[in-house]
């Protein structure tokens, strides 16, 4: 079966090697089907959106003459992947449009009960059960046999039972890089390193969706991974890769393995762990191995939020793994998340003076801080779903929105329960566009300007969420549109707005404060 394999993303700075869609095709591939991968980044001017926009990507796919489609989603691709998947439909309804991914995991019978367009959801893990599919499509058989799939049958939708978890990751084959179309737009490789997580953090889909069953690849197939994919990335002056697994670093027997095998690598990584694994010895190990960075999920600086959506961190180890993390020259990518339900000002500044703290302690850290949202399979979404109505639906600017075409938010407005990232509930204290708000500017200032940030505060006596609206409000005044930016634009977007405020807001000694950052931002991004 020729099938095309689509992911539908956002337009960033950096391109990264679109790993699900990697691991499909190298499976179905090595058994006998023929992908054709369609990686396609909509444009971040959202000004170029015009009408007809979701049909001319249609036809750009469907013009490979593929036998299936199979979409891969996320919360936010979810509402343009289906006004894609409907005009592929209208174009050439006999083909058979698959989704998959965690997105349609969940509440996957009312997803076909309401979208005519798809006609199988492929839940879970999904190598096994798509190539089962194909099989059954090419040769005309039903699909009642097949595991870990919801279909429409004969006017009916099933749902057939969970597939068992593919038992050792390393029975899966490498990426098979040949698969991938137009590969020097990539600047960064990913490599999956495992699925699933020990832990069970209320805000978060992953543990439901992998039924807390961790498991790793063996220390030698992802040595070798590391080495095959590296040269892909050869011609890259700056080449790195993203080890993908929630928790990396949780099997210390794995990594401590893995770590000497790559000893002396001279591509840079990164990978995601948690703070309790963290300690010298391995991060003097981490630094040989070329690992460059380590993101950390805090999510909260208040005690009690933490133990109420049972991520359970230590937050007084914090620094001590900080300060170890900056010895060995490895970057501390720390995120936080503002507006959980119920969430207090005064937890929201915890978090807030906890990530302003990390920024001027330890320099080499980077601060992500987002807003809140609901995720389906969630703990916190089982709770709080009888609650979305079609009036609590956030404000375009907070909404995560592909594009400004109505056709998509008239969707989302249609289906909450199918779109549950895209609202809000009442019991948040703030309004989804004052939360939007505070991430953009702290995630400016604490990256940028910390201690102007601290002398700041101090002189307007003031906790940081209310001296961020009070900011906020000066740089409305004077014509910003807070957006999510990354980098060097989210700098050059917002200095001119914060540099006003320091002239007319501040003292000699923020003044002073506020020159030497600008200098040092300037010289870094020089270099």
């Amino acid at each position: 079966m020729r099938i095309a394999l689509i992911k539908i993303g956002r337009e960033g700075i950096k391109r990264y090697v679109p790993l699900n869609l990697m691991c499909l095709a190298s499976y179905i591939s090595q058994h006998g089907h023929q992908p054709i991968l369609f990686d396609y980044d909509l444009p971040s001017n959202r000004l170029k959106y015009l009408s007809g926009f979701f049909k001319q990507i249609s036809e750009k796919i469907l013009k490979n003459h593929p036998q299936a489609l199979g979409f891969t989603v996320t919360y936010n691709t979810l509402p343009v992947t289906l006004l894609i998947a409907k005009e592929c439909k209208k174009i050439a309804h006999h083909i058979p449009v698959i989704f998959g991914g965690p997105e349609v995991s969940f509440e996957d019978v009312e997803l076909l009960n309401i979208f005519d367009q798809i006609d199988i959801i492929v839940r879970g893990e999904g190598e096994i059960t798509l190539v089962n599919v194909l099989n059954a499509l090419e040769k005309s058989k039903p699909f009642s046999d097949i595991s870990g799939i919801t279909y429409r049958a004969h006017g009916h939708i099933i749902q057939n039972k969970d597939r068992p978890f593919i038992k050792n990751l390393d029975d899966l084959p490498l990426l098979d890089l040949s698969l991938l179309p137009h590969t020097k737009k990539y600047d960064v490789g990913q490599i999956e390193a495992g699925r699933g997580c020990p832990f069970r953090c209320t805000f978060c889909s992953t543990c439901r969706m992998w039924k807390r069953k961790f498991r790793i690849k063996s220390p030698q197939r992802l040595a070798l991974e590391l080495k095959s994919s590296s040269i892909f990335l050869k011609n890259k002056s700056r080449p790195f890769f993203l080890i993908i697994h929630d928790h990396f670093l949780a099997s210390r027997k794995t990594i401590n393995d893995f770590l000497s095998l790559v000893e002396g690598n001279r591509y840079g990584w990164y990978c995601f762990s948690r703070t309790e694994v963290l300690n010298a010895n391995t991060a003097e190990k981490l630094k040989r191995a070329g690992c460059k960075g380590v993101l950390l999920g805090i999510e909260s600086g208040s005690t009690e939020i933490q133990r109420v959506i049972r991520k359970d961190l230590n937050l007084s180890e914090i620094p001590s793994i900080l300060n170890i993390l900056s010895r060995n020259d490895i970057y501390a990518i720390l995120s936080f998340i503002i507006g959980f339900p119920g969430e207090r000002i005064s937890q929201i500044n915890e978090t807030l003076s906890l990530a302003l703290s990390s920024a001027i302690s330890y320099p080499s850290s980077i601060v992500q801080i987002y807003a809140f949202k609901f995720f389906k399979g969630s703990e916190i979404y089982d709770t709080f779903k009888d609650r979305f109505t079609q009036d609590n639906i956030k404000k375009t600017m907070t909404t995560p929105l592909l594009t400004t075409l109505p056709s998509e938010r008239s969707l989302i407005k249609r289906n909450p329960h199918i779109f549950p990232s895209f609202y809000h509930i009442k019991q948040n204290p703030l309004d989804p566009a004052t939360l939007q708000e505070a991430c953009i500017l702290f995630t400016f200032l604490f990256n940028f300007f910390p201690n102007t940030t601290s002398l700041l505060l101090q002189f307007l006596s003031l906790c940081p969420f209310e001296a961020g609206q009070k900011i906020i409000s000066f740089f409305k005044d004077i014509g910003a549109k807070f957006q999510f930016y990354e980098g060097k634009l989210l700098l050059t977007r917002y200095l001119p707005f914060f540099r006003s405020y320091i002239r007319k807001y501040s003292d000699a000694s923020i003044r002073r404060s506020f020159l030497k950052e600008e200098l040092y931002i300037k010289s870094s991004f020089c270099n």
